[in-house]
């Protein structure tokens, strides 16, 4: 579980240790909305992706994913070709969105968001809002206002 919902900002896939063109053959609506360019809201309506990345690396944003959020076969996991593009798992997809936000901001570039992988959850949003990461980026409190709370980590890139 991870906020916000992906949107790619170009047609690269990862691919060993950079990103490749995705090969459009094997799932032919792979970037349309919600998980690609086309097609998307009307309020990004009118700019490139670029210039939508740039605000968007602005925002104050924190993602939070489960590192036992890795069943590939989890039944209200998204198997459609377009998820599965991006990644066979959840704890798959927010890594390879955080490598490709990584990509896109290059050296010089910020980029205003934290991620955290909560250790030992899977796809459980009361564990997941009640770790300690959690709970700091939500509530506001403390991480040692929160030992209860399951640990966090740096997402494993």
């Amino acid at each position: 579980m991870w906020w916000p919902i992906r949107r790619h900002i170009s047609t690269s896939r990862r691919s060993g240790r950079g990103f490749a063109p995705y090969d459009a053959s094997a799932c032919p609506d792979y970037d349309r909305y919600k998980y690609g360019m086309v097609d998307r809201v009307p309020y990004a309506a009118g700019m490139d992706g670029r210039t939508l990345f740039r605000r968007y690396a602005q925002r104050q944003v924190t993602y939070l994913v489960g590192s036992n959020d890795n069943d590939p076969g989890h039944r209200e996991l998204d198997k459609t070709c377009s998820a599965e593009a991006e990644g066979p798992t959840r704890l798959d997809r927010a890594r390879n969105y955080l490598r490709y936000e990584r990509y896109l901001a290059g050296a010089r570039k910020s980029v205003r968001h934290e991620a955290h992988e909560v250790i030992g959850v899977g796809h459980d949003q009361a564990r997941m809002f009640g770790s300690r990461c959690g709970a700091q980026a939500v509530f506001g409190l403390p991480a040692a206002a929160n030992a209860a709370g399951a640990a966090c980590r740096p997402p494993q890139l």
